[in-house]
């Protein structure tokens, strides 16, 4: 079972079951979120005033592909793989499954819950956080900078910047739903 250690002031603050608590209370006391092998999957401090992952371009829903499929392929793509995610999703696989089943070298967060400004770190890390809608809808966060967030729309086919108040009002009116991933590293 996953298990998430939060550590504030070199002080364990918790150890929590799902990592969307485990960043929550990270963010509040600015500290840092580990796993049981002291992999860092989360640090609340410093990051770049700006930051945009360049290897995404503009991607479009398609006939065959909604906009929730487009974002997995993304994200996958990012790492150099290449899946049929649309048909993963009709066959009932949920998007943490989708994932985890295909990226190895990751712990795969779902993050839901956590605010839009939690989402920052990994995009400072060149890691995309994918965002589902309320109307099952999918975006994916990849750039900030002081005063906007940039997100890759499918439905749209575009990569647009929102105002940081507007996103984060827009993705608390949708529940904050998050998902992402931190890189992992094998028992040590």
């Amino acid at each position: 079972k996953e298990r998430f250690i939060v550590y504030g002031d070199g002080v364990v603050e918790g150890i929590y079951d799902k990592a969307a608590e485990a960043v929550a209370c990270a963010y509040s006391i600015r500290g840092t979120v580990t796993d049981i092998y002291g992999n860092e999957i989360y640090r609340r401090g410093e990051t770049v005033s700006r930051n945009q992952i360049m290897a995404i371009g503009e991607e479009s829903v398609t006939d065959t592909k909604n906009s929730l499929a487009v974002c997995l392929d993304t994200m996958l793509k990012l790492k150099g793989i290449s899946r049929n995610t649309e048909y993963m999703l009709e066959k009932g696989d949920s998007v943490y499954d989708i994932l985890s089943s295909n990226l190895s070298d990751v712990y795969v967060l779902n993050l839901s819950g956590c605010t839009m400004d939690m989402m920052l770190y990994y995009i400072n890390l060149d890691i995309p956080v994918l965002a589902v809608l309320n109307d099952g809808s999918a975006l994916l966060i990849i750039g900030f900078n002081e005063q906007n967030i940039v997100v890759m729309d499918p439905n749209s086919g575009t990569i647009y910047k929102i105002g940081m108040n507007d996103s984060r009002q827009m993705f608390e009116e949708n529940g904050n739903k998050f998902m992402t991933y931190s890189v992992r590293y094998d028992e040590k």
